[in-house]
């Protein structure tokens, strides 16, 4: 039955697929012999002619293809009609999931033995609920915790211990501990757990519920729109380049689109021998060479088209937009340098507004004051906009990690407080273990890269497991503990292990320069102070000035912009962390509600650089990856076989279109969870 219903949702991804074409075809007006669904083997049900297509239906329904005359298409058409195609497959695909799915997959498994030795503790049809104090929900996370341990025991020196561990499973309904069990010639299988539909639709609904108010969202509407004219700007200053360049080297452009290319066209008109479009979805552009055209009549060696020209202007030209989206972010940071009279940096000063013992009474006894200006936290510069709450956090108390070297020390003074128990066995249950005075945690030590958001946050800390977290809970401010006979001397050491790192802070107060004592935020990283953030900026009163500080604030945005771009590449910064132009958009959007027009300007320039960075990526489908191609040309001396560049083009094409899907859903769920 699942191989039945397997095939059916094949078959409509692949008509839905061949849809999207059909319908992308007769948009371009493209001439479609043949509409065809099902494989054609064998005689067909159904044979009619609608119009120039012949709609033709066979008896094994599996998918379907379209007969077009795709040879004449320009590579703008093809790459409309790949996109079409899959657009559609993907709304099929969601449509299937919301009408035709029951359950959704929850992320959680189920662990339950299947087969199981006669002198084993284990029992077939036991459900793994916990091992070793780790509750067992992933799909590998027995194999993995007893790995965890045997390789932490081992740190900590303890050689012979056994490799055996404590079990809780659900056995007939009720829940049994198994002490010193092993996996031993032990069969288990893992099992997805499955949530009902209504479940996900009904908690995703009250994530993206929102109260609507008149006022703000006419402010909303108004900021966005602002920021898409801003953003469409860029693009039509980004064509003009290859346009200009194209112009100059005498190249002729046949048409010159500004949005993308279907949908309803607003506005065109004949300027000379360019046709100049407007259409109607602007975040886009293109420019038309005779060369995209196969059936133009233009002679193959004219001096006009694009491929006659020697390399270096064909580089040239193709490079023109890159260069025209950096010229147009330094007129546009020049101008709000000389407009407003000042430019932003990229550091904030960091005041303490007020104190708040309510949220952490330590503060109190802190030596904060209102109107102390943060200098440094832990021999680190506060100079950026969260870097005194990434400090609070990091350093917070019972944050679940623990360093190797803290577990050894707590170990030891365990250890000396009750010598009977030295080995890394479970303790018998009654048994009153005497507890050390809890120390603190090493400080945090955060690079500027860190507190910036250049670079992930790492350490080399364990995380506590659930049972070594129930532990800290019930342990703490307590002199004893009394076992309950599933605990070991290590899992107490780590319980007592994690508590709070000191933030030795340096601040300024009526121009001296003063060390607080160290300060500790509590469970939710909270210090106990309310913060005056001031972005620090360069005045640009003269034209000179003006030069020079938009040269330092262009400079250390693209160093910036190149940072993260490699951040991302590298695997350093999640992929769910990038996002397109919904939230460009968006974030646009909010700067120019909040922070004003010239901060908007600002952000529209960064877009520009950004925009000019990511085009020029050696990516076929890009700027950069006809770069590429050229270059390789110059260095082969003869032009690349076309086919061969048309088949890596397509490949590039695709590979956009899947990042632009991964893109749009990053800012789909972002906005429905309020993350932006």
């Amino acid at each position: 039955m699942s191989f039945i219903i397997a095939i059916i949702v094949l078959s409509i991804l692949k008509l839905t697929f061949t849809i999207g074409r059909f319908i992308a075809a007769k948009r371009l007006k493209l001439p479609v012999e043949k509409f065809v669904i099902g494989i054609d083997w064998g005689k067909p049900v159904f044979a009619k002619k609608f119009n120039d297509t012949e709609l033709i239906i066979y008896p094994l329904f599996f998918g379907g293809y379209l007969e077009c005359s795709e040879e004449k298409c320009t590579k703008g058409q093809k790459a409309f009609l790949t996109f079409s195609s899959v657009l559609m497959m993907i709304i099929s695909m969601l449509i299937i999931g919301l009408v035709a799915i029951n359950y959704v997959p929850s992320g959680k498994y189920d662990t339950i033995i299947t087969n199981a030795p006669e002198t084993s503790q284990f029992q077939a049809g036991d459900k793994i609920l916990n091992v070793n104090g780790t509750n067992i929900t992933g799909p590998n996370t027995v194999k993995s915790i007893i790995n965890k341990k045997n390789t932490v025991l081992k740190d900590l020196g303890f050689t012979d211990e056994p490799e055996n561990s404590v079990v809780q499973v659900e056995r007939n309904g009720e829940i049994t501990n198994l002490k010193s069990a092993s996996f031993d010639n032990i069969q288990y299988r893992v099992s997805t757990i499955y949530s009902p539909k209504s479940e996900v639709l009904k908690s995703l609904k009250k994530n993206m519920a929102f109260k609507f108010e008149k006022k703000s969202f006419t402010k909303n509407l108004i900021s966005i729109i602002a920021m898409l004219a801003l953003i469409s700007i860029l693009v039509l200053v980004h064509e003009a380049g290859h346009f200009l360049a194209a112009k100059m080297f005498k190249i002729k452009v046949e048409r010159f689109g500004f949005g993308l290319p279907f949908g309803p066209i607003l506005w065109q008109k004949q300027c000379g021998e360019t046709l100049v479009v407007i259409h109607a979805f602007l975040l886009g552009g293109y420019v038309s060479f005779p060369d995209d055209d196969k059936d133009n009549t233009m002679p193959k060696d004219s001096p006009e088209r694009f491929a006659n020209k020697p390399i270096y202007q064909r580089l040239v030209v193709v490079s023109a937009g890159v260069f025209a989206n950096i010229l147009c972010a330094i007129f546009i940071v020049i101008l709000t340098a000389l407009m407003w009279g000042k430019l932003p940096t990229e550091n904030y000063d960091t005041f303490i507004k007020d104190l708040s013992p309510k949220d952490n009474a330590a503060v109190t006894s802190s030596g904060f004051k209102k109107g102390d200006k943060v200098l440094e936290i832990n021999g680190s510069p506060i100079n950026s906009a969260y870097a005194l709450q990434l400090y609070a956090i990091k350093s917070r108390k019972f944050d679940g990690t623990v360093s190797l070297d803290a577990v050894k020390t707590t170990l030891k003074n365990l250890q000396k407080l009750n010598p009977k128990f030295t080995d890394a066995k479970l303790i018998p249950a009654g048994t009153i273990i005497r507890l050390p005075k809890s120390l603190s945690e090493e400080e945090v030590k955060l690079t500027d890269d860190m507190l910036r958001g250049y670079e992930r946050i790492t350490d080399d800390k364990i995380s506590l497991n659930d049972r070594q977290k129930m532990l800290r809970n019930a342990a703490q401010g307590k002199n004893i503990y009394k076992t309950d006979g599933l605990t070991t001397l290590v899992d107490l050491a780590f319980a007592l292990s994690d508590t709070a790192s000191p933030m030795n802070i340096k601040i300024e107060r009526n121009g001296k320069t003063i060390d607080l004592k160290p300060i500790y935020s509590n469970e939710k990283g909270v210090m106990g102070v309310e913060l005056d953030k001031k972005r620090v900026f360069v005045e640009t009163k003269t034209f000179k000035s003006a030069v020079t500080e938009s040269w330092n604030y262009l400079y250390s945005q693209t160093k910036m912009l190149l940072k993260g771009l490699w951040q991302l590449f590298s695997g350093k910064v999640p992929l769910d962390n990038m996002h397109g132009v919904v939230a460009v958009v968006k974030y646009g959007g909010d700067v120019i509600q909040q922070d004003g027009f010239w901060q908007g300007l600002l952000l529209t320039a960064l877009i520009s650089l950004d925009l000019a960075i990511v085009n020029f990526l050696p990516i076929p489908a890009l700027d950069g990856g006809h770069v590429m191609f050229l270059l390789i040309e110059k260095l082969y001396g003869r032009p690349l076989d076309e086919e061969m560049v048309n088949s890596i083009a397509t490949a590039g094409f695709m590979f956009l279109i899947l990042l632009m899907v991964i893109v749009l859903y990053n800012d789909i769920v972002a906005l429905a969870l309020h993350k932006i």
